[in-house]
């Protein structure tokens, strides 16, 4: 997948867990000089390297978060305990404290972060200051099955497109679903039936040299839902497993929380210099499958 950033400034993209609950990043960052598309394989190699460390550090802090989380669980539930036994109220939790943390993990790596996360049956949280923009490659996963579904299981361009993020891939699986059009349709079909009925799918070219479906704008909010129900949509079988085989090279944020990973990330330029890394997934977690 192109980048269009030349001196990047910042890369970042997150992969946070925290007990029954799985994270959904996507991260903005800023370049200085950046206005050209066609930029080498070397700056790309360079981008994507550094959204890994940032990843790594991210994973480090979310692991020592959720065993704060954990401890903070521990002694609520002694208080809980102990105002029962003597007939007071005991003080409720708050999710002030995660969206506060995630603010001061925003503000030490740089750039703009949003995530959206929580239990594949219960409420989501949001935090962090961005929540929606082109979709890019993570389009690729209800495109997939909703190819799934009309063609009655795995073709033969879904590993590529799922597991390397191949475009030519993608393309194939979006063309075979007839016209964009029709395409678009069965797609948002798909995106409804997993929970996310007001995605709407970007079904002609607004950027030169960039696939329509990829352009489409997704909220971080509708990709979780979307995650948390996508395993029950008939024909998602195949695409969920390909899923939890994505290339060495791309298994950061997500792929290095929890077990059992089943994601799929995606990247790009903006219009306005900025850079997108985004990505959604499954994660299997001691409490149990977590949806982003």
């Amino acid at each position: 997948m192109p980048v269009a950033v030349r001196r990047v400034v910042s890369v970042t993209i997150v992969g946070l867990a925290a007990v029954g609950c799985t994270l959904l990043v996507a991260s903005l960052l800023r370049s200085k000089d950046s206005q050209r598309s066609d930029v080498s394989e070397q700056e790309e190699v360079a981008a994507i390297q550094r959204s890994r460390d940032l990843a790594r550090e991210a994973k480090r802090t979310a692991e020592l978060e959720t065993r704060v989380a954990e401890l903070e669980d521990q002694l609520a539930a002694q208080e809980r305990a102990a105002a029962r036994s003597s007939g007071r109220t005991a003080p409720s939790t708050s999710t002030s404290d995660s969206a506060e943390g995630f603010t001061e993990l925003e503000r030490r790596l740089g750039g703009r972060l949003g995530a959206v996360y929580g239990p594949v049956s219960g409420p989501a949280l949001h935090v962090g200051s961005w929540d929606i923009g082109p979709a890019w490659s993570t389009i690729k996963v209800p495109i997939a099955i909703a190819v799934s579904r009309e063609h009655g299981g795995e073709t033969p361009s879904m590993g590529d497109a799922l597991t390397a993020s191949d475009n030519a891939a993608a393309t194939r699986l979006w063309d075979s679903l007839g016209t964009p059009s029709n395409a678009g349709r069965k797609v948002e079909a798909t995106l409804a039936s997993a929970g996310d009925a007001s995605t709407r799918v970007q079904t002609q070219t607004v950027r030169s040299g960039f696939t329509s479906f990829g352009q489409t704008i997704w909220t971080l909010q509708s990709q979780q839902r979307f995650a948390a129900g996508m395993s029950c949509v008939e024909g998602a079988g195949p695409v969920v497993a390909l899923m939890g085989q994505v290339d060495s090279s791309q298994r950061w944020g997500l792929g290095a929380v929890g077990a059992n990973q089943r994601f799929k990330g995606g990247w790009g330029p903006s219009a306005d210099g900025s850079y997108l890394v985004r990505q959604f997934g499954l994660i299997d977690l001691p409490s149990g499958t977590v949806a982003v």
